[in-house]
């Protein structure tokens, strides 16, 4: 399998630099989830996160990729399948005859041997469709009308079962009678393991949020989008968290939260059997609720925070402060000086990479109390860490609503003196 080893990995590298989020071991569960949203919103195919993981070498996994999820992975980075993919990098056709026989087909000798009255067949039924469409020749245009899809045709809407709090159930109720075929696709937003068929005739259906968020879901047909819902889940205040792969383990209020300050130290993982010397917990804290009129074109965030967990697979104490906007995002890096190579700064669109920019106003000693703010005036967006400018840009698209913060820590984290004020001064504390 020598082929698929060093061309599945070249195959990842490539997305990796597709994406530019930074080196894939420290890609966090919502990483691949904003993967599996991307590879769906370009391919119309949807990865389960299960199985970008197994692709990645996250999840311990005895087979190689199939060949449908690998001609998925060559389309997301621009090649029609897998063996267009192994051809533009040199792999000769015989190597990759043999490739696609041994990966995901153990029937590939008995295909072979049929192939002989495959094809004859194959003939017979090509000279059968040429004989029935010769009979009728549609046009464009009737082809376009027999397909067409009116939004107004659809009803969509989407109910909480708690007004806030997680996990959360939604009834999602719906009317897609008139859809032209049986593709009728529920989507929560960017996870699409909640990418769900429905049954057109059907009216409802139920699903569960594990994590809050503010969330567009989505009602497809046809691979057209007819209705959108949005949706926040709130937190009731702070929420703290450890992303596991089936669910998150959620710490009771009482072992996080003080007056002024949040935190999950290594006793608290300890105590929850959540301590991994080799693999660092992923820690994330959560406040989400209804701010106002905050807008992103006129704000100023500040908060304190601290990642003094040492382990060997800890050492650049990396910490992610997200700002969550209505469909945007706000994602500052926060990591120790020796490791801004691989920072990455994401703001309501604009990606700004060290790799081609200078992130070191990023870098701090994040084992002692670390400063962010945030001020947002006349489309100049600039960040300082420790009261130090670390970079700024004009932000020259519309302004999103404000509705949440999360933080991302490996291992343990801590959080105080956290508030935000809108452009007429007044101040929410969280």
């Amino acid at each position: 399998m020598e082929i698929e080893n060093q061309e599945i990995k070249h195959c990842l590298r490539t997305i990796e630099d597709k994406l530019q989020w930074g080196p894939s071991e420290q890609w966090t569960n919502y990483d691949f989830e904003k993967l599996n949203e991307r590879i769906f919103d370009e391919t119309k195919v949807s990865l389960s996160v299960t199985t970008l993981k197994r692709v990645w070498g996250r999840i311990k996994y005895p087979h190689d990729p199939s060949l449908t999820t690998l001609n998925v992975l060559a389309l997301f980075i621009g090649f029609p399948d897998w063996r267009a993919f192994l051809q533009a990098n040199g792999v000769q056709e015989s190597r990759i005859e043999s490739s696609e026989e041994k990966i995901g087909d153990p029937n590939s000798l008995l295909k072979a041997k049929k192939l002989n009255w495959y094809l004859p067949l194959g003939i017979m039924l090509l000279i059968g469709l040429v004989f029935v469409f010769s009979a009728k020749i549609f046009t464009k245009q009737d082809v376009e009308q027999s397909t067409k899809i009116n939004p107004a045709d659809y009803q969509f809407e989407a109910d909480k079962v708690k007004s806030e709090g997680v996990p959360n159930s939604v009834v999602f109720t719906y009317d897609a009678a008139k859809s032209p075929s049986d593709s009728v696709y529920i989507v929560q937003t960017w996870d699409m393991r909640r990418k769900t068929l429905v049954p057109k005739s059907g009216k409802h259906h139920s699903a569960i949020y594990y994590h809050p968020g503010y969330f567009k879901s989505k009602l497809v047909v046809n691979n057209q989008i007819v209705k959108t819902h949005d949706i926040q889940i709130g937190t009731a205040g702070w929420l703290a968290l450890v992303d596991r792969e089936d669910k998150p383990f959620y710490f009771d209020k009482k072992d996080f939260l003080s007056e002024n300050e949040i935190e999950i130290d290594l006793l608290d993982l300890k105590n929850n059997l959540l301590f991994d010397p080799q693999n660092s917990p992923k820690v994330r804290f959560f406040n989400h609720k209804d701010l106002g009129e905050i807008y992103s074109n006129d704000f100023i965030f500040e908060t304190a925070l601290k990642n003094d967990f040492s382990s060997g697979d800890n050492p650049c104490h990396y910490v992610e402060v997200m700002i969550q906007c209505v469909e945007e995002m706000i994602s500052i890096p926060l990591c120790d000086l020796a490791c801004v190579g691989e920072a990455q700064l994401y703001a309501l669109g604009k990606n700004i990479d060290a790799k081609k920019d200078d992130l070191r106003g990023f870098g701090s000693d994040l084992t002692k109390w670390t400063k962010l703010r945030i001020e947002s005036k006349d489309n100049v967006i600039a960040f300082y860490v420790n009261g130090i400018l670390a970079t700024s840009f004009v932000h020259e698209g519309e302004p999103a609503k404000i509705v949440g913060l999360q933080y991302q820590f490996n291992g343990t984290g801590a959080v105080k003196d956290t508030w935000m004020e809108d452009g007429a001064g007044k101040r929410i504390i969280f």
